[in-house]
């Protein structure tokens, strides 16, 4: 399929929803609200059906979490309270080819067109990012598995990106202050 199918098309051909379920939540949808969603709601598709059709739209493998060891490499590379915070997991790490490429991290995401996601995730963890489709539910559950129910301290482990002072101020304000 391609990216300019649209999901609701592409749900109605496959004979995933029949046109009136399309129809009616397309007339339920509130504003900035995503058509899948409300046919998840309306229990016209399940979740995992929604992600399917999605993985043929976006052209992206949709990974199912629940029956996958984690891999203990990729899981070194991305933080429990990273994990949480964005509602990603980390699902594989490929190495860089040479000296000047960064590894590829395989993130399992909800959004994969979350551009924010993603570049926040080169900057944080240092490495490109090659997402797959993968459900909220399946993500959290991996996550829970993986790092634990809890992830004490987790917004303090965050780096941040400009240096602190010895008076605590963050670059331009310190600079200002001296």
């Amino acid at each position: 399929m391609h990216k300019h199918t649209k999901l609701g098309q592409l749900l109605v051909s496959k004979g995933m929803v029949q046109e009136w379920q399309f129809l009616t939540a397309m007339g339920a949808r509130r504003p900035g609200q995503k058509l899948g969603e409300v046919m998840v709601e309306r229990s016209f598709l399940s979740e995992e059906q929604l992600f399917q059709a999605l993985s043929l739209q976006m052209n992206l493998p949709y990974v199912q979490l629940g029956g996958r060891a984690a891999d203990p490499v990729s899981i070194k590379a991305m933080p429990g309270h990273i994990a949480r915070r964005f509602l990603v997991f980390p699902v594989s790490l490929k190495p860089a080819h040479d000296d000047f490429d960064l590894p590829t991290l395989v993130v399992a995401m909800t959004d994969p067109s979350d551009r924010r996601v993603i570049e926040a995730l080169r900057f944080l963890l240092e490495v490109e990012v090659e997402p797959v489709l993968a459900t909220r539910n399946d993500i959290l559950k991996a996550i829970d598995r993986t790092y634990g129910d809890d992830d004490p301290g987790s917004a303090d482990m965050l780096p941040i990106p400009f240096p602190r002072s010895s008076t605590g101020r963050s670059g331009i304000m310190a600079a200002w202050a001296a």
